[in-house]
């Protein structure tokens, strides 16, 4: 066996290995009425690194949606559906809360990374 081969597969999977992404896909039928956004289904992400947590959705046409975690990629709330506002709703948003796919975002987390940030 050739140690020096297994050495720098090691190397380049410990290297690798720094980043941990975990996914599923999620969709509107899965959720039914609770199913926020304006598109079918997609990808739920959970990317841990060193440094950060990530938790994002990637929507049919591949662009990642931040859910927590990085201001860099696309804002959900241009997939969120709209609010059907009542008379009597003392709510004043203008969306359908995408609390449902941040939480089944961070169950893809290891456990230590579950919580929200403040």
């Amino acid at each position: 066996m050739n140690w020096r081969k297994c050495g720098v597969v090691a190397v380049v999977l410990l290297a690798v290995g720094c980043e941990q992404r975990n996914a599923r896909p999620v969709s509107e039928k899965e959720l039914g009425k609770a199913w926020p956004l304006t598109v079918k289904s997609g990808t739920l992400v959970c990317r841990i690194s060193p440094l950060e947590r990530w938790v994002f959705f990637i929507s049919p046409d591949g662009k990642p949606h931040n859910l927590i975690g990085n201001k860099k990629l696309y804002s959900i709330l241009r997939i969120v559906k709209p609010a059907i506002r009542n008379s009597d709703s003392s709510s004043d948003s203008r969306f359908v809360a995408d609390n449902i796919l941040l939480k089944e975002g961070l169950q893809l987390c290891p456990e230590q990374f579950r919580r929200v940030p403040r």
